[in-house]
């Protein structure tokens, strides 16, 4: 009985503790701030520092999180310790390799039209020299090829039995 009439008394009381303006939560508690020592300026103070140095670490990672967009882009390349950037790599790259490659398969093509064309004018003077029957010319014609190291293509030209009529090499 003597325990039921203390947990009674007990509960009462945290039940009616907020209640009669005891609590320093209340809203009715009217406390006062004495600021006659700048106790105010000196937290505000404070709070601007901690503000300084929340900006100055919020700069610090920007610049940390644009380097690591940087390496996973591929603008800075910190591979063995190669640094710079690298000139063929994403769209870029891409587009310049496409026209090189382009380039050179442009010029390769007309490189070969010439040589066919040529080969064509060599069967045509070939032909019109086989023509002449003129031994004195054929003659002139492979000593200026065995001095020019070509007297194989200058007999096949000449000669109608390996006279093969074949354009693309």
């Amino acid at each position: 009985m003597k325990n039921t009439a203390i947990a009674i008394i007990i509960s009462a009381s945290l039940l009616s503790y907020g209640c009669a303006n005891i609590s320093p939560f209340s809203p009715k508690s009217n406390n006062r701030i004495n600021n006659q020592q700048g106790e105010i300026d000196q937290i505000k103070n404070n709070q601007n520092g901690v503000m300084a140095d929340l900006m100055n670490l919020k700069n610090k990672l920007d610049i940390v999180a644009r380097d690591i967009e940087n390496l996973q882009q591929g603008f800075i390349n910190k591979n063995n310790r190669n640094y710079g950037i690298q000139v063929f790599h994403g769209d870029g790259g891409l587009i310049i390799g496409l026209i090189v490659t382009s380039l050179l398969g442009y010029l390769v093509y007309r490189y070969k039209i010439e040589a066919i064309k040529y080969k064509k004018t060599a069967e045509i003077i070939g032909e019109e020299v086989k023509k002449l029957r003129n031994l004195d010319v054929e003659n002139r014609i492979f000593m200026s090829a065995i001095n020019n190291k070509v007297e194989k293509n200058t007999y096949e030209v000449l000669n109608p039995k390996t006279n093969k009529k074949n354009y693309f090499f």
